[in-house]
């Protein structure tokens, strides 16, 4: 997995870069395409327009010619002769042509505003005959205009072109993406589902693999773990079969005490992973009664007697709540404060200070902090220290048991029973731990 990764990773995002730069590509050039597209329709509608400002007269745009085949009587063709013979700057006024020009942009399916001019071809410089207001600005600006130059003589060339019609129409990236915006919006829209499609998949590989490790890591815990307790509980068996012990029940006594105690240890490490594994799956039911939290306080500091003596550990209590009935599941609540003493003695060096405080909140809410000052605690760590399998580094320690289940069960039991926990840790000065209660009064009286 370890080297699998790194290559799907690098083909993902190789085939993504990929498929970014052939949208682009492809995105470019029918955008070229579609300008041609323009130019092409712009060219073709030039016979239209010279046909009918040639042939045409300025009377209200009356055309006496529309040169149909069947349309070829003497006296059209004088009359068609006649009107070609007058220049186009006298027959029609700027708002004729205009018309004219949005009557066959019309036709073509050219939708676009255009400029327009009548240009004198008689002249050493361009002699404005008719034109549009801004004609001139986009004949300037070619980066930004397609311009047409159309000859205003018969088509068959009986006199001279004496005008030239000269027509722009704005060619920008904004037009030409406005005219392919169904293209451009699907293929960002695909681009944007197949850039989220790839970061799913590279996120699940990248949690996948995370979930291997921690697998890895508990596996390992749960065996080392284990493996003590079974090894001392051989050795002890295998001394009580010697038969010099068997011969002496005094000495039988203390082995059977010590394979017990080993039981003891094996049945804790199993009752975790099964209420780790009724949590995952809903499981859990609490029995709530109205307890007196300073009883059970009491109650799980006494159990720990043993393992303070052993660690000289200095425990400072101050339980000054006034009201300390809360509903709560006494089992899994001393379980829950055992966990949070235990992790107090295993993150501290030499001998472990543990403050437990109570007080009242509010008249319904009680807060039960316990803090130590150990190891601590950087902000990154607290951020991930309720996570299943999570274990924060001991710094210099290496010595620290556990399946990385403890802290994920406090908050478990926490959630269960409405309440709330808030951590503050730092690093060498140790951590604190506050839970907000609700107490019994309250809620009996909520119901």
């Amino acid at each position: 997995m370890k080297r699998l990764f790194p290559a799907i990773v690098i083909l993902i995002t190789l085939s993504l870069l990929g498929i970014i730069y052939i949208q682009m590509s492809w995105i470019k050039n029918a955008a070229l395409i579609k300008k041609e597209e323009l130019r092409q329709k712009l060219v073709e509608a030039t016979d239209a327009i010279r046909e009918q400002l040639v042939h045409g007269s300025g009377n209200g745009l009356t055309v006496l010619s529309t040169h149909t085949d069947s349309d070829d009587s003497p006296w059209q063709m004088l009359a068609n002769r006649f009107n070609s013979q007058i220049p186009v700057s006298q027959k029609f006024t700027a708002d004729e042509i205009s018309a004219v020009i949005h009557q066959v942009f019309e036709k073509k399916g050219l939708h676009t505003p255009y400029e327009f001019a009548v240009i004198s071809n008689l002249s050493m410089f361009p002699s404005y005959l008719v034109r549009s207001p801004h004609i001139i600005q986009t004949i300037q600006d070619t980066l930004h205009n397609i311009q047409c130059l159309i000859q205003l003589s018969d088509a068959a060339g009986f006199i001279p072109s004496a005008e030239t019609l000269v027509i722009t129409i704005p060619v920008t990236q904004v037009s030409i993406a406005r005219s392919m915006g169904w293209m451009i919006t699907g293929s960002i829209l695909f681009t944007l589902i197949i850039i989220t499609a790839f970061a799913l998949t590279i996120y699940a590989l990248i949690r996948q693999k995370k979930i291997s490790e921690i697998k890895s890591d508990f596996i390992n815990n749960i065996s080392h773990e284990l493996k003590t307790p079974l090894a001392t509980i051989n050795l002890a068996l295998d001394t009580i079969c010697n038969e010099k012990i068997l011969s002496d029940p005094q000495k039988i006594k203390p082995l059977a005490s010590v394979i017990k105690e080993e039981s003891q240890k094996m049945y804790k490490h199993i009752e975790t992973v099964l209420e780790s594994s009724a949590l995952d799956r809903h499981e859990l039911e609490l029995n709530l009664q109205p307890h007196d939290i300073h009883q059970l306080i009491q109650q799980t500091l006494n159990s720990f007697a043993l393992q303070f003596q052993s660690r000289q550990a200095e425990v400072h209590t101050a339980l000054e709540a006034s009201s300390s009935l809360v509903l709560t599941d006494q089992n899994h609540f001393i379980h829950m404060l055992s966990n949070l003493i235990d992790n107090a003695l295993k993150y501290s060096k030499g001998k472990p200070f543990i403050d437990i405080r109570t007080r009242n909140h509010s008249h319904h809410q009680l807060i039960l902090s316990i803090a130590d000052k150990g190891v601590g605690m950087n902000k990154q760590t607290v951020k991930h220290i309720f996570e299943k399998f999570y274990r924060a580094h001991s710094g210099n320690l290496h010595d620290v048991k556990g399946f990385g289940l403890g802290l994920s069960y406090v908050k478990s039991i926490v959630d269960a029973h409405g309440w709330k926990i808030k951590v503050e840790s730092a690093l060498g000065k140790g951590t604190k731990f506050e839970i907000v209660c609700t107490l019994a009064d309250e809620i009996s009286s909520n119901h």
